[in-house]
């Protein structure tokens, strides 16, 4: 890479070198040339490429990574990115009423800060528009509206064609345009905030990284979290989440990642997709979507993943799992109390992990992320290993606290039968010291006709694990605990109608020392049952 690049030209934002070798990609510096406006960004042929740039394993697209100054083409605030009101109307084909100061974009006026743009969005519960005049009370910089401005209107004003959820999204893939770095979305049935938490450490250890923030993955909070790229970022990591037919191929088709991983497919969300097989082809549209030169990078241990993988010669297919014929093998998976350790092997290299965190499933969704960094990043393994040392868990997902001598897990954020199996298997493996299992487990919901069976097999699996109190909620588990008894007389220790039920029941159960689980779907409200063992208010 000299002082300028004889062959290239750019592809939806990323520059093709064609004089790298096949399955590789750039990181350098680059540069503006040429003004622009305040609040506008440009597109990528304002740039021009300097020679510091070096080559790392992954795609066959250049991602340029700063060396000094700003990287990305646009000025940040502290709500996000700043756009002019002409950009504004530009991007979202509206009409510019009246400008206003540049400003990032603020979508709930509960939020919004003096200076930024506020966007109504108009749904089938809600209209955004009906809080234009708090927006000006709040010293917006102007909004984003189909509807005519108030009487006496004295700030920015962009009047918009549709409900605001398109022009968001608009804003979104403009701001994806311009970014010129690698790019990883990841998806799939459990695990996947997880494994974005374990990606985003591990690409710290070399990248400015931007990634998504709490649940923000869908059709709203994706385009937000790309609107909040900050200037310096060279590397996304970005959650797409599904309950429908349709909707990873818009985020994909949004964010455009270079780099694509499902880490697996189970029966969840059945009721909209209807078997297991419906859950494959909705995540598998994120392989569908692959432009060319993407990687993919696939679980070889999951057939339904493998079955989507496009039969194509101009993307990169990278397998991570146990099976022998990987790219990236997972080996000696070993769940204790209070970590997880397991090896690593490539073709050319084997490094040991340990992760802070008890539970098998968490050594696959580590290999799952480490497969993205290293070939899709050229990551070093001995820096991923490191950077697993200080995962932590996100939100209130298999989070380990202990209050008045009792271990609680609290994994309440959501429960679907592999999550719920996952779960229940690391409670059996923090508790080989002879400690008490405990299980309190609330509905698994969106489940369609495999509802009754998916919480018959969660007994199963409490009967067959040997743990010492089992209590459940909810009529789907009473009816599941009506079939375990009538086949191997069986039975949960306690079968409540509520939360609130279950904690009375059970809490004259709990002894100094027991190791407890408290898990179920967002619908049965397990938190309470959580935050009360942990001596917290609701």
């Amino acid at each position: 890479l000299g002082g300028s690049v004889g062959l290239q030209h750019w592809q939806a934002g990323r520059m093709l070198l064609c004089g790298l070798p096949k399955g590789s990609c750039g990181v350098g510096r680059w540069h503006a040339k040429g003004p622009s406006e305040p609040g506008a960004l440009r597109t990528p042929s304002t740039y021009r490429v300097e020679p510091s740039a070096r080559i790392v394993r992954g795609g066959r697209y250049a991602c340029f990574a700063a060396t000094a100054g700003p990287l990305n083409p646009w000025v940040n605030d502290v709500g996000g990115i700043q756009f002019s009101g002409t950009t504004l109307a530009n991007v979202t084909q509206g009409t510019l009423l009246a400008d206003g100061e540049p400003g990032s974009i603020c979508t709930d006026t509960r939020q919004i800060l003096p200076g930024q743009w506020f966007l109504a969005l108009a749904g089938e519960s809600f209209d955004g528009n009906s809080f234009l005049e708090e927006a000006a009370e709040k010293a917006c910089a102007g909004v984003l509206s189909n509807r005519n401005p108030p009487k006496g209107w004295s700030r920015g004003f962009v009047r918009i064609r549709g409900n605001g959820f398109e022009e968001l999204q608009d804003l979104a893939k403009h701001v994806r345009s311009a970014f010129c770095c690698g790019v990883a979305a990841v998806t799939g049935s459990t695990g996947k905030t997880t494994t974005r938490t374990m990606l985003a450490l591990m690409l710290a250890t070399q990248f400015k990284v931007h990634s998504t923030q709490g649940n923000l993955n869908n059709l709203v909070g994706l385009p937000l979290t790309l609107l909040k790229t900050p200037q310096n970022a060279d590397a996304l990591v970005l959650e797409l989440g599904m309950n429908m037919f349709g909707e990873i191929h818009d985020l994909q088709n949004i964010c455009k990642p270079t780099v694509r991983l499902i880490t697996n497919v189970g029966p969840v969300h059945l009721e909209g997709l209807g078997s297991v097989e419906g859950v494959a082809r909705a995540k598998g549209e994120l392989f569908a979507g692959a432009r060319s030169g993407d990687m993919l990078v696939v679980n070889s241990d999951d057939q339904h993943i493998v079955s989507q993988v496009p039969q194509r010669d101009d993307v990169i297919v990278k397998l991570f799992g146990k099976r022998g014929n990987c790219d990236m093998q997972l080996l000696d998976v070993k769940a204790g109390q209070d970590c997880t350790s397991f090896r690593i092997r490539t073709t050319s290299e084997e490094e040991r992990f340990s992760l802070p965190s008890p539970g098998a499933h968490l050594a696959v969704n580590a290999c799952a992320a480490a497969a993205v960094a290293h070939f899709g990043f050229g990551v070093p393994l001995s820096s991923i290993s490191a950077s697993l040392e200080n995962y932590q868990p996100e939100g209130e997902r298999l989070q380990i606290n202990e209050h008045e001598g009792i271990t609680i897990i609290n994994d309440v954020y959501n429960a679907n039968p592999m999550s719920m199996n996952a779960s229940l298997n690391t409670l059996h493996s923090m508790t080989q010291d002879r400690r008490r299992a405990i299980a309190l487990l609330g509905e698994m919901l969106e489940l369609g006709d495999y509802t009754a069976e998916a919480h018959v097999e969660v007994l199963r699996t409490c009967q067959k694990l040997n743990l010492e109190v089992v209590g459940v909620v909810g009529s789907r588990f009473a009816h599941a605990a009506e079939h375990i008894e009538a086949k191997v007389g069986w039975s949960p220790n306690f079968i409540a109608t509520s939360a609130e039920e279950l904690l009375e029941m059970a809490s004259s159960s709990l002894l100094p020392g027991d190791v407890v689980l408290v898990k179920g779907s967002r619908g049965s409200r397990m938190e309470i049952v959580s935050r009360r063992l942990l001596g917290l208010r609701e």
